[in-house]
């Protein structure tokens, strides 16, 4: 069974294009580093193929970046309300693979800002993660509230492959996971017995992180899905 995991965020909330873009995504590299950091003993560093570690803590070479990839057509003319779209990796100290690859798009006019940070799994001495149930609740809730507060999003969760893709088998568009970001808090009344809400530690005051029993995350994914459709309906009704 794949053991890789996936933090997602989304926003709406606009901010400045490109200079407030570029201090949102950096705000994400330094949350993810410092939640890094505390479980593994060493931050990240980002980079790419493009950019240095040097050049991605400058925030006017992010802003360049983002203007480099900006979403065109055809014909090479950037595409209005398409917005950019990159990758950066992060990696602990100077080892040799990276822990995370962040998927980033901003500036679009569907949603301001969104990312996707896949934790790949498969040696940590190589510099990967653990896998997904192998790290505290508290942990795992900390770096999803911080991560969504850093760039103000309405939609955050964490997933491993198995549920994802039980997920999608019933509904493609579903905004919940393993670890769900509800920013607003939920009616207790539609919580599910294999639920369980934490009161988000960073940010959104009223926020809770509602938590799916972790053993049947890892061991039968499929067995959550009614219940996490059931929590899906209750945020889309508060949205």
């Amino acid at each position: 069974m794949r053991q890789d995991w996936t933090l997602n965020l989304a926003s709406r909330q606009a901010v400045e294009v490109w200079h407030g873009e570029a201090r949102r995504l950096r705000g994400l590299l330094d949350v993810v580093s410092e939640c890094v950091a505390a479980e593994y003993q060493a931050p990240l560093v980002w980079r790419d193929e493009d950019l240095s570690v040097e050049q991605w803590r400058d925030l006017d070479e992010i802003v360049a970046e983002m203007e480099r990839q900006q979403l065109r057509d055809d014909f090479g003319k950037i595409m209005k309300g398409g917005g950019a779209t990159g990758v950066v990796q992060g990696y602990r100290n100077d080892l040799p693979r990276e822990m995370t690859n962040v998927l980033w798009t901003a500036g679009s006019d569907e949603w301001s800002f969104s990312a996707a940070a896949d934790f790949y799994t498969k040696d940590l001495a190589g510099g990967h993660a653990r896998p997904f149930a192998d790290h505290s609740v508290d942990w795992l809730v900390r770096l999803l509230s911080a991560s969504a507060a850093a760039v103000s999003a309405e939609e955050g969760r964490i997933y491993t492959g198995p549920l994802i893709d039980a997920l999608i088998d019933e509904r493609m568009e579903a905004a919940v996971g393993a670890l769900t970001l509800a920013p607003h808090g939920i009616d207790p009344a539609a919580l599910p017995a294999s639920i369980t809400a934490y009161p988000c530690p960073v940010g959104y005051p009223d926020g809770q992180i509602l938590v799916a029993d972790l053993e049947r995350v890892t061991n039968d994914p499929a067995s959550l899905v009614n219940d996490l459709l059931a929590i899906d309906d209750a945020l889309t009704a508060r949205r």
